[in-house]
C-alpha cells in the first residue's frame, strides 16, 4: 500500500461458525503455521525475491581493482558490503527454513464474493470486522505484525533492496568505527564476529517482510496479514506452539490474544453473515454476541449484516 492511500479503519475475518465462536470465546485469533495453509508456495515466491536482490547487490559492489576486474575470487573486492552480502547469500536459503511462521489473514472487503468461497460457500459463514487501530494496539506474542500484502513487484523488490542498504550502511559505518578492514582481513576473528553479527541482522529483517509479498495476479484479496516468527534455534520459541488434530493430522498453530474487557466494545465492529437462512443465523449471532458482552441492540457496537451475495448453498 502506497503512501498516499488511506489505511482502512476496518479489516474484515472470513471464518466458518466454529472459528467465529472460538474467536469469541477465547478472545484469541488462530496463527496456522504457512506451510499448511492452502497456497504455502507464498514462502517460495519471497524467497526467490530475496536470492535475487541480494545476488544483485553483492554482484554490483565487486567493483574494479588496479584496472582489472575481479574474476573467480582471483581478487578482493574493493567493497566493505561484499562480505556482508556473500555471508548472507551463502546461507540463506537454509536458514530461511529454520524459521516457522504463524500467520492469519483479512481483507480490506468485508463481503467479497472470493473469500467466500474460499472460506466454506456449502456452510454458514462470517466475516469479522475488527477495528484496525484497536487491533495493533492490541497486538500480544512473539512480535507479531499487522500489514497489508504488497502486489507489486517493483514495490517489493525496492524494499528489499532498502533493508539491505540500510544494514550495509550499519555495516560500514562499524568498520570504520573499529577500525576494521574486512578487504584485507576478512578472516580476522573481530572483523569474521561482526560481519556474522550484520548477516545475522539482514537475515532477521528479511524474514520479517517473508509473508507480506505476493505475485500480482492476487491483488483482488486485499489482504492483511497478521503473523509472528518462531526461530526454532530458540527453545523458547516452542512453548506457545499448540496442535490441531481435528483435520486428521498435527498441524501447528499459536492463539493471538486480542480481545478482552477493556477493548471488546471496540475491537469488533461488523459482522456480515453468509447463510441460507439468515433470519436464524443472526438470531444465533445476537444471543452468541450477548453471552460475550456485547450490545447486539446498538449497532455502534456490533453491525450485523446480511451478506446478499447469491451462492447456492
Amino acid at each position: 500500500m502506497t503512501k498516499e492511500t488511506k489505511e482502512p479503519n476496518l479489516i474484515y475475518h472470513y471464518t466458518d461458525a466454529k472459528g467465529l465462536e472460538g474467536i469469541l470465546r477465547e478472545g484469541c485469533l488462530r496463527a496456522t503455521h504457512v506451510k499448511y495453509l492452502n497456497d504455502h508456495s507464498e514462502l517460495d515466491y519471497g524467497m526467490k525475491l530475496f536470492k535475487e536482490v541480494v545476488g544483485e547487490k553483492r554482484k554490483s559492489v565487486t567493483e574494479w581493482k588496479e584496472g582489472k576486474t575481479i574474476l573467480s575470487g582471483s581478487l578482493k573486492p574493493t567493497s566493505d558490503a561484499y562480505y556482508i552480502l556473500d555471508e548472507v547469500l551463502a546461507r540463506l536459503e537454509n536458514r530461511f527454513y529454520g524459521v516457522d511462521f504463524y500467520s492469519t489473514s483479512f481483507c480490506v472487503d468485508g463481503n467479497l464474493l472470493s473469500q467466500w468461497r474460499a472460506y466454506g460457500s456449502r456452510k454458514t459463514s462470517f466475516s469479522i470486522g475488527f477495528d484496525r487501530e484497536t487491533l495493533l494496539s492490541k497486538i500480544t506474542g512473539t512480535k507479531p505484525e499487522l500489514r497489508n500484502i504488497e502486489y507489486e513487484l517493483k514495490n517489493q523488490k525496492k524494499e528489499i533492496a532498502t533493508i539491505i542498504d540500510k544494514e550495509v550502511s550499519s555495516f560500514k559505518s562499524k568498520v570504520k568505527t573499529e577500525g576494521l578492514s574486512p578487504i584485507e582481513s576478512s578472516e580476522e576473528p573481530r572483523t569474521a564476529k561482526l560481519i556474522r553479527e550484520h548477516g545475522n541482522e539482514l537475515e532477521r529483517e528479511l524474514f520479517r517482510v517473508a509473508l507480506l509479498y505476493k505475485n500480482d495476479f492476487f491483488k483482488e484479496e486485499q489482504e492483511y496479514r497478521l503473523w509472528e516468527a518462531h526461530y526454532n534455534w530458540q527453545p523458547e520459541h516452542f512453548e506457545p506452539i499448540e496442535f490441531d488434530v481435528s483435520v486428521g493430522e498435527l498441524r501447528p498453530y499459536v492463539n493471538m490474544r486480542i480481545i478482552d474487557d477493556n477493548n471488546r466494545e471496540k475491537m469488533i465492529q461488523r459482522i456480515y453473515a453468509l447463510s441460507p437462512n439468515y433470519d436464524l443465523t443472526k438470531k444465533s449471532l445476537q444471543l452468541l454476541l450477548r453471552k460475550h458482552g456485547y450490545d447486539t441492540d446498538n449497532t455502534e457496537d456490533v453491525d450485523i449484516k446480511r451478506s446478499g451475495i447469491p451462492i447456492r448453498f
